[in-house]
């Protein structure tokens, strides 16, 4: 299954760069984003992942780390089970755990730098903006994402 923690050290980075490259054949992804069929998100059978690619990064501010077309902007984490959802069950970054609440993500990780209150929290950390979002009237983690800062983000106040 496909590990979190490895996908957020590819942030910034383009499947040009081998070890990337290596990284999504070994986890048995084989197909790549491009322009013909519009493709710039990767879903990993069964890993509850999401890797959303841009092609203009420049563009939106973000800043690439190696050569190539399609910069690996953000990761998306399915934390529930669904119908038509695979759950992530590996682990999370920063001391968090698949179990936690909203309560306890912020005794974890501080008061967010943007929050709306029915339903989610966005955290800057380690130059990544980090989301969440919650179910259960805030009692379990139902979605994670963890992105590159881009324009939008900073003009809205998450600057990392």
């Amino acid at each position: 299954m496909m590990n979190l923690l490895e996908v957020i050290e590819f942030l910034g980075y383009t499947t040009a760069y081998e070890p990337f490259d290596k990284f999504l054949f070994k986890n048995g992804i084989k197909k790549r984003p491009n322009f013909e069929d519009g493709g710039f998100t990767i879903a990993p059978k069964k890993s509850g992942l999401i890797l959303v690619f841009t092609d203009d990064a420049e563009e939106n501010g973000i800043v690439r780390k190696s050569e190539g077309s399609f910069v690996l902007q953000r990761v998306g984490c399915n934390l529930l089970e669904g119908e038509d959802q695979d759950r992530y069950s590996g682990l999370l970054p920063w001391n968090l755990n698949l179990k936690m609440d909203r309560d306890s993500v912020r005794a974890t990780l501080g008061t967010p730098q943007l929050s709306f209150e029915d339903r989610s929290d966005k955290f800057c950390l380690n130059g990544l903006i980090v989301s969440f979002v919650y179910a259960k009237k805030m009692m379990q983690l139902s979605h994670l994402k963890i992105a590159l800062p881009d324009t939008q983000s900073r003009e809205i106040g998450l600057c990392c």
